[in-house]
């Protein structure tokens, strides 16, 4: 292989490296958020939206 190939690989790796980079920390911030709905479920579950309080009223509004 030539210089032309590796610096072909290098910048499709760095593409990659910092689409995964990207996927990491947005994908963390989403499973936080769905992470708090399912918690909210399990707190509240079938309860009537009056005993509901704080940030899941949000999960709970329809």
């Amino acid at each position: 292989m030539n210089k032309e190939d590796y610096q072909v690989l290098v910048f499709i790796a760095g593409i990659l490296f910092v689409g995964f980079l990207f996927g990491m920390i947005f994908g963390e911030q989403r499973a936080f958020k769905l992470q708090d709905k399912w918690n909210c479920e399990i707190k509240y579950g079938s309860r009537p939206r009056n005993e509901i309080s704080g940030d899941c009223l949000k999960y709970f509004e329809k």
